[in-house]
């Protein structure tokens, strides 16, 4: 008869053992941060299983809807930050496992808790649960291994995009990837310890080839450089092209690199001065790029992406924002154009763009929050609705939402009766997606609403009123 047991006294986590499988559950609201005690409990918990004779099998996931959204933010310049035991510390724990360790990614696995999914020797995930790298959105790079292992698993090209842009995935694009054993559609747990137990049993081989997890032996710069280069080289017209040395190589990856660090110190200075301007994409720093475009009088844009995701919205507001009304966006995206396409790239001429902001389509914080609560004032979030509930928060250290709004999630439609508001102001996490509302509300009549621009990163980053589902 299987039997359960719980590790209660360990803070962070939870241990469970079930038949012979110990199942550790991250346990840290609101997306299981790897904090401190979160770190320690896992390798308590780890030790444990190993120790114990009827434990044949390790299974790890998160509690609630999240894996682990990573790092906890709330320790972020304090000791518990770096003590010991640091993440790559639990990782190598984990790596080096007697028993086989399973990750069952139920949610959220962002960051860190990619890294620790990564640091597992086996990886099952809901089809739902989003997979991401988010540092770079917050001028960091992935510290404890993800750089490694993230192209060991997908290849140079496909975890470059993901490290680069931090854009998350759902777990079902990654299906047949080598960073997902499986994917499933109902109980994740329940996959993860049949997975756990076939390994124990040494059968894993009929079913799958392992991989092994391990750093010992690091790409390193020259050779993660030139790994991409020659995925990129060895494509069309390239093929066959010879690699520079591996100085030039490094030396050109390190330029790189710093060119994109002078760019986020120049943006970083800018959030926070006079105009009082915060949040994660300020205006004035997007002008600055609008200017080097080839977007000038007389010249009519049509912005267009993929689906609907808040890019092609996005630059119709910015370009309406600062003096440029010839723009539209392609109804549909590219999936609904009917025309010829083109690839390679285009030859343009850039032009003098002047900036000319308009005062009448934004709101700042101060006035936002003396306003919450006035007759006709509708505040609308159009972030996800577990965002929108304050359950997770994989980005900003608080969850939640501005009080009193309502949402309107970005890639649904507007809710009834939203367009009749008398006075209309939108927001999500960093002022992206809430272009996609006003772009709606244009299109129904409503060219008035305003965007609040340093959205959920301006407003949990000043300490003002939070609300969440629980309120």
């Amino acid at each position: 008869m299987a039997r359960s047991l719980t590790l209660e006294a360990i803070i962070g986590a939870r241990y469970d053992l079930t038949g012979r499988v110990a199942v550790i559950t991250l346990d840290n609201p609101p997306v299981n941060g790897l904090g401190y005690d979160t770190r320690s409990a896992v390798v308590a918990a780890l030790d444990r299983a190993n120790a114990d004779a009827a434990c044949d099998s390790v299974v790890v996931t998160g509690a609630g809807k999240a894996f682990s959204g990573g790092a906890d933010i709330r320790e972020f310049n304090t000791p518990k930050a770096s003590a010991e035991p640091a993440l790559r510390t639990v990782i190598r724990a984990l790596e080096d496992s007697a028993k086989p360790v399973v990750a069952a990614i139920n949610g959220v696995c962002m960051g860190g808790g990619l890294e620790l999914a990564m640091g597992c020797h086996y990886r099952v995930a809901h089809g739902a649960a989003t997979i991401a790298l988010p540092e770079v959105k917050l001028g960091l790079l992935p510290g404890a291994g993800g750089t490694q292992r993230l192209p060991r698993a997908l290849g140079v090209e496909a975890a470059l995009n993901m490290i680069v842009t931090g854009a998350g995935l759902p777990a079902a694009a990654l299906r047949g990837t080598g960073l997902l054993d499986e994917v499933v559609d109902d109980d994740v747990i329940a996959a993860a310890v049949a997975l756990s137990i076939a390994s124990a049993l040494q059968v894993l081989t009929t079913i799958l080839t392992p991989r092994p997890s391990r750093t010992d032996q690091p790409i390193g710069l020259q050779g993660y450089l030139r790994a991409f280069l020659t995925d990129v080289v060895n494509r069309g017209p390239f093929g066959g092209l010879r690699l520079p040395p591996d100085w030039l190589v490094t030396a050109g990856f390190i330029a790189v690199v710093a060119i994109l660090v002078v760019i986020w110190i120049a943006q970083r200075r800018h959030t926070g001065d006079a105009a009082g301007e915060r949040g994660a994409r300020p205006l004035a720093v997007i002008a600055v790029m609008l200017a080097c475009a080839v977007v000038g009088a007389g010249v009519f844009v049509v912005a267009y992406d993929q689906d609907m995701n808040g890019g092609a919205a996005r630059l119709w507001w910015l370009l309406r924002h600062f003096g440029h009304p010839e723009v539209a966006v392609l109804d549909g995206g590219l999936e609904a154009w009917l025309g010829p396409l083109r690839s390679g790239a285009e030859a343009v001429e850039p032009v003098e763009f002047t900036p000319n902001p308009r005062a009448d389509d934004v709101i700042e914080a101060d006035e936002l929050a003396a306003r919450l609560g006035e007759p006709g004032l509708t505040v609308v979030d159009a972030r996800l609705p577990e965002r929108y509930r304050g359950e997770v928060e994989p980005i900003d250290p608080v969850a939640g939402r501005i009080p009193g709004a309502v949402n309107a999630p970005f890639p649904e439609g507007l809710p009834p009766g939203l367009r009749d508001a008398p006075e209309l102001v939108a927001y999500c996490g960093s002022g992206v997606t809430a272009a996609v509302v006003l772009l709606r509300l244009a299109q129904a009549g409503r060219e008035d609403a305003k965007l609040y621009p340093g959205s959920w990163s301006d407003w949990s980053s000043r300490g003002l009123p939070v609300e969440r589902a629980a309120n």
